[in-house]
């Protein structure tokens, strides 16, 4: 939905979808930037999204949303925040707090109003944004990590109420996980400047000075939003003291574990469609980074064996030690003339399985015994020794 009357437009979002993973090969994927733009400038044609400048209005939920940051926009948010809270670093730890709050420019006239109506509220730090949802959990964090004691969401009536759900309750889960909870306020319904310095007075009397202050804000690389939330639940976890261990099961917000069960042939199939960089595959192995992967599921449906199963959980102990682990290791068939490991076994049985299933029904049972026979013989060596095998059995059978 569209502002009515709104002659308010942005820099549309600047847009690079190779590696996303909205789908592959038939199989439809990630869904997150389509269900958070409220403007029709993301629509779905088959596998892939295709992002319509023209209708963008610059909100930046599309950003916001994409783990992988294939949506960026033109205005900088991290650079605002280090410059309105790395400002205030000289003020004294217990006299001042740092209370930093993203509102819409929608949302401009109520502040402006403090002035000629002389009306009085704790010292915050507004930071403008075109609109809320372009606000994410990691945009949420860093203001902690900066050493703000305080963060507050206000926006017009529109703004805040598409201020993502999914955003706010995993940004008050991570806190919570470090004892900062009660820091994060999200004051809706503000009719006037009266109302919203009511709200603003009675958040600031809650809060005490962040015990991040005395710590430097770890340096973020310009990577995708995924890798900064890592980057920053690190922070946190090393800067508190404290080992995140909350799991969510069922979780609406984009993590997952994958297992895989003994029937994987190690195709390739879904490290193949991973654009995430959460699976790997070596030697008869699959690896797995929890925190790389976003739950897109084209993995789980890519696996021809349905070997592949994806459970959507938030685990934030795994946030933290994002290591590449092995989550399956197939056991691996030998060559019968070399001793080269060349199949896994797994695929072994499974291509024996099918001279079965495939048998020919033009010959006699007797006939049909031989050839599977013969066919699993053969397979028993590798693609280099095959061919001799079967030239030798040639002529001994001729």
């Amino acid at each position: 939905m569209k502002r009515k009357n709104d002659k308010i437009r942005y820099a549309p979002a600047i847009a690079d979808l190779k590696g996303c993973a909205s789908g592959k090969s038939g199989f439809k994927g990630c869904t997150l930037c389509e269900n958070a733009c409220m403007h029709d400038a993301i629509t779905r044609s088959g596998d892939n999204i295709t992002f319509d400048e023209i209708s963008c209005t610059g909100c930046g939920a599309c950003a916001s949303a994409c783990p992988l940051s294939l949506f960026r926009m033109e205005e900088n948010i991290y650079y605002k925040m280090d410059s309105i809270l790395g400002s205030l670093d000289h003020v004294p730890e217990k006299t001042a707090h740092k209370i930093l709050m993203f509102t819409c420019e929608h949302n401009r006239h109520l502040l402006d109003a403090k002035g000629p109506k002389k009306i009085k509220y704790p010292a915050v730090l507004p930071l403008f944004v075109p609109d809320l949802a372009g606000i994410s959990e990691t945009h949420i964090l860093r203001a902690f990590d900066l050493g703000a004691d305080g963060v507050i969401i206000s926006g017009c009536d529109e703004c805040t109420g598409q201020f993502s759900k999914v955003t706010s309750g995993l940004a008050r889960q991570i806190l919570d996980e470090f004892n900062l909870g009660g820091r994060l306020s999200i004051i809706k319904n503000i009719k006037n400047t009266k109302s919203l310095a009511r709200s603003i007075e009675s958040f600031c009397e809650q809060i005490t000075p962040s015990p991040l202050r005395m710590f430097e804000p770890v340096v973020l690389k310009n990577v995708s939003n995924r890798q900064i939330l890592i980057e920053l639940i690190s922070s946190l976890a090393a800067k508190t003291g404290i080992v995140p261990h909350t799991v969510i099961e069922n979780a609406t917000m984009p993590f997952a574990d994958i297992s895989i069960s003994s029937s994987c042939t190690v195709c390739g199939a879904c490290t193949s469609m991973c654009t995430a960089g959460a699976l790997g595959r070596d030697e008869g192995s699959i690896s797995y980074m929890y925190g790389n992967c976003i739950a897109c599921g084209l993995c789980e449906q890519a696996c021809p064996e349905k070997a592949l199963t994806m459970k959507r959980v938030l685990d934030m102990k795994k946030l933290i030690d994002n290591s590449q682990s092995t989550i399956f290791r197939s056991e691996q068939q030998e060559c019968a003339s070399c001793r080269k490991p060349y199949m896994t076994r797994a695929a072994f049985e499974r291509i024996s399985c099918s001279f079965i299933e495939n048998v020919r029904d033009d010959i006699g049972p007797k006939e049909q015994i031989e050839l599977i026979r013969n066919q699993t013989e053969l397979l028993t060596y590798c693609e280099n020794c095959r061919p001799a095998r079967a030239i030798m059995r040639m002529e001994v059978l001729s």
